[in-house]
């Protein structure tokens, strides 16, 4: 028995190595080089031939061919190399940095990326941006025409160019154009001429600036030109001493809008130079300040738009000229800029008219250290063409940004809370702005003429919104407000007012554009609502309005069709004035008082229909005076 089972297991043994043989044998049919599951053993089938996707090229860095779509995976055919075409610039070169320049095979549309060589800058003529002075670098800066970088380079000094002999009465020297003089030394008369200057004696005309002396009488102010010549004004001097006294200070408005100044030298021991002192001197372009100086008024350097030069004494320890600015050190306020000054870090207060009217001004980058501009702190700078407010600044002064009508984009931070009275007024470029969602008030006429802004919307934060916040607005179609806003809502296109949205509340129409549509339940239609919107083609006043405020559709020079309706009591002054396409109206009979002058410069009205047969003794004199229509009393147009 023990002998069969053994013969057993050896059979069961050479039967399972056979199953294993004919297992591998199968597989190799199956898998082998060229073969793919389910093969059936095709690489010895004679009838087979390999098929191939010739719709669709497979490619690689190098070659492209068509694969075989049968069981034979490595089978290709048409496999060469790439042709490459000329290839064409797909991201352009830049002055300092390579393009890439993207080629394609012809044949079967693959990419590959390649550099091209920066193009180097296309620089312009170099500019003066900063003017030498006699003892002080220049700068020149160039333009690269392309990219907009700048170059600089400095100018050397001019060194003093003294004049001719300046005298007074005692006194002879020369000056500098830049302020700088010799000293002055007194005549040397011989038989009535001076040996050195050749001044006649007793026939010295003095040439000097105005004074006045001090409260005190220990020092002299200079309040004015005087008797200087336009030559002499040119380049002015402030002397250190007059008449054995010393000039302590510049009045103010000594010097305001004037002409012909060109430079101011301050010297180191004058302490004050008043408010506007030398506001509005148009040619002005260079100032330099004293290391004694130790006040200056508001606005003493403003609106002198070709100033390019302030220079401070590096020894003066409360003012400084950094970054081509007039800087107070200690309350880090930027007092006076210009169009070339690069406003310093630190910097937290622009100054009330720091850069008005500085038209030559193109671009500012404000540092994130800012947290108020002041009034007027850039109004008029035409040539200005974007801002962008840094967070921390929580107030807009009034006028701070108005007639800047170059300015198309205006970012506001989300930590605005007050918007001044025409702060962007005139802004004729700015088509677009967002009022941060924490501001609280919004001045009078605050968007006042910006012509290209076509929507608004006030915030839920608004609790506060000045007169006429968008006259002048003729591109404005859409005016929106927060739904939660506890005083103020928008329909049909105009902003009201509702105290409280109180039931008992007069509801107050303060807006509207030209395609408002004015909502019955309104009772009073503010001053200047629509004033100079001039797409506004037609008006509809509900019975429920009992009060139409002064100029509140003046300027409306579309305005072909008004419908007073029948519950209007007063027509402020103005009202329709130079709405010059308006050819017909009807005052309704409830009218008891009408302003002066409606419909003045109404050029097209020809008949005025008065419900009324008497006019009240409430209407003022005038309400019809400037329009040449016919009036018809006693008549409702019927």
């Amino acid at each position: 028995d023990m002998k069969n089972v053994k013969w057993m297991w050896r059979i069961a043994c050479i039967l399972l190595c056979a199953v294993c043989l004919l297992g591998m044998l199968s597989c190799a049919g199956e898998d082998g080089p060229g073969g793919s599951s389910g093969g059936g053993g095709q690489e010895d089938d004679p009838n087979h031939e390999h098929t191939y996707d010739t719709a669709r090229w497979t490619k690689d860095e190098t070659y492209h061919w068509h694969a075989s779509t049968c069981s034979h995976g490595d089978e290709v055919i048409d496999r060469e190399k790439h042709t490459w075409d000329e290839g064409v610039n797909w991201i352009d070169p830049k002055c300092e940095e390579e393009g890439i320049i993207r080629y394609t095979c012809t044949v079967c549309g693959a990419t590959k990326d390649g550099g091209s060589d920066p193009v180097g800058h296309d620089w312009g003529y170099y500019e003066v941006a900063v003017r030498p002075g006699c003892e002080s670098e220049g700068v020149e800066v160039r333009t690269c025409r392309r990219c907009s970088d700048t170059e600089s380079r400095p100018i050397s000094p001019t060194n003093h160019a003294f004049g001719d002999w300046n005298t007074t009465e005692t006194h002879h020297w020369h000056a500098c154009q830049c302020g700088a003089h010799q000293e002055s030394v007194e005549h040397t008369f011989e038989e009535g001429l001076c040996t050195v200057c050749g001044a006649r004696e007793g026939e010295i005309e003095a040439e000097e600036l105005a004074y006045t002396v001090s409260s005190d009488g220990t020092y002299y102010v200079v309040s004015g030109v005087g008797t200087l010549s336009e030559d002499l004004q040119q380049y002015l001097v402030i002397p250190e001493s007059y008449r054995g006294l010393p000039v302590l200070e510049i009045a103010a408005d000594a010097f305001k809008s004037n002409g012909h100044i060109l430079t101011v030298g301050i010297p180191d021991t004058l302490r004050t130079v008043g408010a506007g002192a030398f506001f509005g001197c148009t040619n002005l372009y260079s100032i330099t300040v004293g290391q004694g100086v130790e006040s200056i008024g508001v606005a003493a350097f403003s609106g002198c738009p070709n100033l390019t030069s302030l220079t401070v004494s590096p020894l003066n320890t409360r003012y400084s000229s950094t970054g081509n600015c007039l800087v107070e050190i200690a309350s880090a306020t930027l007092l006076t800029g210009c169009s070339t000054s690069q406003i310093p870090a630190g910097i937290k207060v622009i100054a009330e008219k720091a850069f008005f009217n500085c038209r030559n001004l193109t671009s500012v980058t404000l540092p994130t250290s800012l947290e108020t501009l002041s009034d007027w702190a850039f109004f008029g700078c035409t040539g200005l063409q974007s801002v962008f407010l840094p967070a921390n600044v929580t107030t807009v002064g009034a006028y701070a940004f108005s007639g800047c009508s170059s300015v198309t984009r205006m970012e506001l931070p989300g930590g605005l809370v007050s918007i001044g009275e025409r702060a962007f007024s005139d802004c004729t470029s700015l088509a677009q702005i967002t009022i941060p969602g924490v501001v609280g008030s919004i001045g009078s006429a605050a968007f006042h003429g910006c012509t290209a802004l076509t929507s608004i919307h006030i915030p839920d934060s608004v609790a506060s919104i000045g007169n006429s916040p968008l006259t002048g607005c003729t591109s404005l179609v859409s005016i929106t407000v927060g739904e939660n806003n506890p005083n103020y809502y928008s329909e049909s296109n105009c902003l009201i007012y509702q105290q409280g949205r109180l039931s008992t509340s007069a509801i107050v129409l303060l807006a509207g554009c030209k395609t408002s549509q004015i909502p019955k339940n309104v009772t009073i239609i503010e001053a200047g609502a629509f004033y100079g919107h001039t797409g506004l083609t037609s008006v509809v006043i509900p019975s429920g309005v009992q009060r139409i405020d002064a100029a509140a559709f003046a300027g409306c020079t579309g305005l072909t069709s008004v419908d007073l309706g029948t519950g209007v009591q007063t027509i402020g002054h103005y009202t329709f004035k130079d709405c010059v396409a308006l050819t017909v109206v009807i005052i309704p009979e409830s009218v008891t008082y009408m302003g002066i002058e409606v419909f003045s410069g109404c050029a097209a009205m020809e008949t005025i229909h008065c419900a009324r047969k008497i006019i009240p003794t409430t209407w003022e004199a005038t309400w019809s005076k400037g329009c040449n229509a016919t009036i018809l009393h006693g008549s409702t147009g019927e």
